[in-house]
C-alpha cells in the first residue's frame, strides 16, 4: 500500500500563546490535522480559534468515524482518537467538522441550543455554531476545511443619553432558542420554545448569536437607575444563517417619534441586505434590585430604626443629623445580608466632608462609619460601586487635634528576633497613625545607649493628652508562636515625647531610667 501523509487543514486562526495540552505521537497511516493560520479567521470572537478549543469531526465511508473530538494545540488539530486512512482504498471520503464540540452531536439531527446568557465570552463563543465540509481522496496535499458561521448574529450599538446612568444589560426577547441542525447541510428545523438572550457587551455595542428564524423580537435595555427601555420591531424579520445585522439605538426619555432602523457594516460575517426597523421605546420605571437605608446610633436610637435612602440619578441619598460619637452603616432591604461599612484596609474610620478617599465603602465590612463633627449631613451612595460621598449641610466645625510624635525605645530582654509595635485609639476623630492597628507596624531601628541596644520606633499623629491610646508589642509570629505584650504608657503631653522601656521575659514592661 502506498503511504500518504495527509494534512487536514482546519480553516482557523490560532492564539498560539495559550497553554498547550500534551500531544500524543502521530500513528502510522493516521490523518494528521493542522491549522491554516493565513487563510481563515473563524472563531466566535470573529478572529481566531484558541489553544484547547474542541472541534468535532465526522469522516464518511470508508473511514466511517463519527463525532471524533479534536483539540486545537499549537498549529495542529489533534483528534483524541486517531482517524486513519483505509489501506488499499482510494475512495473519496466526506469530512464534516463543526465547532463547538458536543458529545451528543449527530450528523443529521443534532439538537443545538444557543446560550441564554451570552454576557460572558465563554457563553457567547459556545453559541457560535460553525460548520466545515470537504470531500477528498487520499492525497499528500492538504485537505482544507473552510469553516463558516451556521447561525445569525445581531450587533446593537447603543448610545445612553440618560444622565448619570450606565447600561446594566441588554436583552433580545422573543426568539427561538433551540433547533435540530443537519451538520452536513447546515439546515435548521424543528425550532423550540421562545426565550430571551442577554447580549455580550463589547464597548458600547452589544452582540449576540441566535438561530436562523423569522421572529419579531424586542430589545430590552436596562439602566443602573432601574429603568427599562423596550424597542419593538415594526414587522417580523428573517434572521439568516451566516449573516449579521447591526442597529444603532439611542436611550433617551425625550426621544422624538419615529422609527429606529438597523444600519449595516462590513464584517467577517456576511452582511444582511434587509433592514430591521424598531419603533420608539416604551419606558418602564424599574424596581431597584435593593432598597438602601442608614442605621446607627443617631438620635439615641441605638441601631433600632432605619433611615430610608432615596434613589436619585443612580445615587442613594439620605440626610442625617449626626452627634459626636455616633456611628452608622448602610444596609439593604432592612436586613444585614447586605451592608456597607468602612473598607477594612483603610486606616481612617472618619469620613471628612468633601475629602472622602477612594475606594470608599466595602460590602459587609465589620467597621462602622464615623463623621468628623456634629451636624447635618447629606449622604450619597452608589451601588454596586460602593462609592460614598458625604456633604456637610450645617453644624459644628471640627475641633483641631494637637498631636504628638512618640519615639519608643524598647530594650529586648526577652530575646525576640522580630519586634513590632502597634497603637490605636477610640478618640474621635481617629488619627491616621503610622502604626495604627490593624495595619502595618512602625519601622524599627537599632539605637545604642551606653552598653545597651534598643529597638527604636517612631509613631506620629497620636493625640496629646488622650488617655485611651493603646499600645502593644508583638513578636511577628503567627499561631502558637505568637507573643504579645500590652504597654501601659502615660498620656503624651507635648509635641515630642521619648520613652525608654524594657520588655522582660515574663512579657511585662518596665521603664528604663
Amino acid at each position: 500500500m502506498k503511504r500518504f501523509t495527509v494534512i487536514l487543514a482546519a480553516a482557523l486562526a490560532l492564539a498560539a500563546c495559550a497553554k498547550q495540552e500534551s500531544v500524543r505521537p502521530v500513528q502510522q497511516g493516521e490523518v494528521r490535522f493542522t491549522t491554516n493560520i493565513q487563510t481563515y479567521t473563524v472563531k466566535a470572537t470573529d478572529t481566531a480559534f484558541e489553544n484547547n478549543d474542541e472541534i468535532g469531526i465526522f469522516a464518511g465511508a470508508p473511514i466511517s468515524k463519527n463525532n471524533v473530538k479534536a483539540v486545537v494545540t499549537g498549529t495542529s488539530l489533534i483528534p483524541v482518537t486517531p482517524i486513519k486512512w483505509v489501506e488499499d482504498n482510494n475512495s473519496v471520503v466526506d469530512f464534516v467538522a463543526y465547532y463547538p464540540y458536543a458529545e451528543a452531536a449527530t450528523l443529521t439531527d443534532y439538537v443545538f441550543e444557543v446560550q441564554t446568557n451570552q454576557s460572558s465570552a465563554a457563553n457567547y463563543t459556545k453559541s457560535d455554531l460553525m460548520l466545515a465540509k470537504k470531500s477528498s481522496a487520499p492525497t499528500e496535499n492538504a485537505v482544507e476545511l473552510a469553516f463558516s458561521h451556521a447561525l445569525s448574529k445581531v450587533v446593537i450599538s447603543l448610545t445612553n443619553s440618560v444622565p448619570e446612568t450606565t447600561v446594566s444589560r441588554v436583552e433580545f426577547e422573543g426568539v427561538k432558542m433551540s433547533a435540530k441542525v443537519n451538520l452536513s447541510t447546515g439546515a435548521v428545523s424543528e425550532l423550540g420554545a421562545e426565550g430571551t438572550i442577554t447580549a455580550n457587551a463589547n464597548g458600547t455595542a452589544y452582540q449576540l448569536i441566535l438561530l436562523p428564524q423569522s421572529a419579531s423580537p424586542k430589545v430590552n435595555v436596562y439602566l443602573s437607575n432601574g429603568n427599562k427601555y423596550t424597542y419593538e420591531l415594526a414587522s417580523a424579520f428573517t434572521f439568516k444563517a451566516g449573516k449579521k445585522a447591526s442597529a444603532a439605538l439611542v436611550v433617551n426619555p425625550q426621544q422624538e417619534a419615529g422609527v429606529v432602523e438597523f444600519s449595516f457594516t462590513v464584517s467577517d460575517w456576511e452582511v444582511d441586505a434587509d433592514a430591521l426597523e424598531f419603533g420608539d421605546p416604551s419606558v418602564e420605571a424599574g424596581t431597584p434590585e435593593h432598597t438602601w437605608s442608614v442605621i446607627g446610633s443617631m438620635n439615641g436610637d441605638e441601631w433600632k430604626t432605619d433611615i430610608p435612602m432615596v434613589l436619585t440619578d443612580g445615587k442613594w441619598t439620605a440626610t442625617i443629623t449626626y452627634a459626636a460619637g455616633d456611628e452608622f452603616k448602610l444596609r439593604a432591604d432592612g436586613a444585614w445580608d447586605l451592608s456597607a461599612g468602612i473598607k477594612s484596609s483603610w486606616e481612617n474610620q472618619v469620613f471628612i466632608a468633601g475629602e472622602n478617599p477612594d475606594p470608599y465603602l466595602e460590602e459587609n465590612s465589620p467597621r462602622n462609619i464615623k463623621l468628623e463633627a456634629a451636624g447635618e449631613y447629606k449622604l450619597e451612595f452608589e451601588y454596586p460601586d460602593y462609592k460614598f460621598v458625604v456633604t456637610k449641610l450645617s453644624g459644628e466645625d471640627p475641633q483641631p487635634v494637637e498631636t504628638a510624635t512618640l519615639t519608643l525605645n524598647v530594650l529586648n530582654t526577652v530575646g525576640w528576633e522580630t519586634m513590632n509595635v502597634y497603637c490605636w485609639t477610640d478618640t474621635d476623630p481617629w488619627p491616621r497613625y503610622t502604626a495604627e492597628w490593624p495595619g502595618d507596624a512602625a519601622a524599627a531601628t537599632d539605637v545604642a545607649v551606653g552598653e545597651k541596644t534598643f529597638k527604636s520606633f517612631t509613631i506620629a499623629g497620636i493625640p496629646q493628652n488622650a488617655t485611651d491610646v493603646k499600645y502593644i508589642l508583638n513578636n511577628g509570629n503567627g499561631g502558637e508562636g505568637n507573643q504579645t505584650a500590652n504597654l501601659d504608657l502615660p498620656a503624651l503631653t507635648s509635641a515630642e515625647v521619648t520613652l525608654y522601656i524594657e520588655l522582660k521575659t515574663d512579657l511585662t514592661v518596665a521603664e528604663v531610667e
